[in-house]
């Protein structure tokens, strides 16, 4: 099954070259129970901007041999992820080899770090991560109809922001149970819920169709805050999709 996302948090790294401790103290979740942790990457043939600072999200596997590893402590004070490679929870703008993994654990997010090695001949890397968490309990959609609405957007820049009550406006006020977008969209969801956050979540993670992918957990979105950043040299129209309860 799709993992369910409450609430995801952005947060934008930077890599320098060779060997280096990146503290994750940054990180203020420490009291929320944290389901995983990815890295987010562009590739070759799909290059996206950040949209936390407009720069260029790093494509890692163009980068040459280097090595990311994550490690963890929980709130217990155990380390119980230790030099987990990047390999494993990257997620590329248009690929799906990683590992889905569930943590279910408080993080002690000052004792937790990536240890990197990257060749001093590489450019620094600038990469995204995104720590997924929840806070409430999921509303169960057991035999109820869902219905849906298509858009179809064209933009007309690199860094271009469509909100959703433009384009959605009837659905204000309705629980949203899905997003699905057309493989041509690059660029980010900034949902924001009556009790969820979901900041600035790459719309690959929707368009992702095997038991690895990601969907939103229902909720009440707020349409004139809520919107899709599009952050890509793309000028291709693509389609948003949008399920909710009549």
């Amino acid at each position: 099954m799709p993992h369910e996302l409450q609430n995801i948090a952005c947060f934008e790294i930077t890599v320098p070259t060779g060997t280096n401790i990146i503290s994750l103290g940054h990180v203020n979740l420490n009291d929320r129970l944290i389901q995983s942790v990815y890295l987010f990457s562009s590739t070759e043939d799909v290059m996206l901007f950040s949209p936390v600072s407009g720069k260029q999200v790093s494509a890692l596997a163009e980068t040459g041999p280097c090595a990311i590893y994550l490690n963890l402590t929980d709130s217990d004070n155990e380390q119980f992820v230790r030099d987990y490679s990047s390999g494993n929870f990257t997620i590329y703008s248009e690929m799906d080899h990683f590992v889905s993994w569930r943590i279910n654990r408080k993080i002690d997010w000052k004792q937790s770090f990536l240890k990197t090695i990257i060749p001093d001949k590489a450019s620094t890397l600038n990469l995204l991560m995104y720590i997924a968490f929840e806070n409430v309990a999921s509303m169960v959609l057991s035999g109820n109809v869902v219905a849906e609405k298509t858009v179809n957007l064209t933009p007309d820049n690199d860094i271009q922001d469509f909100y959703l009550d433009t384009f959605f406006p009837e659905l204000t006020d309705k629980t949203i149970t899905g997003i699905n977008v057309s493989n041509q969209c690059n660029g980010y969801f900034d949902l924001h819920g009556q009790n969820n956050r979901l900041e600035n979540v790459p719309a690959h993670f929707f368009a992702i169709k095997s038991s690895k992918g990601f969907q939103i957990a229902p909720m009440k979105i707020d349409l004139k805050k809520t919107c899709y950043l599009h952050r890509s040299f793309s000028r291709e129209s693509f389609s948003i999709t949008l399920s909710y309860l009549p």
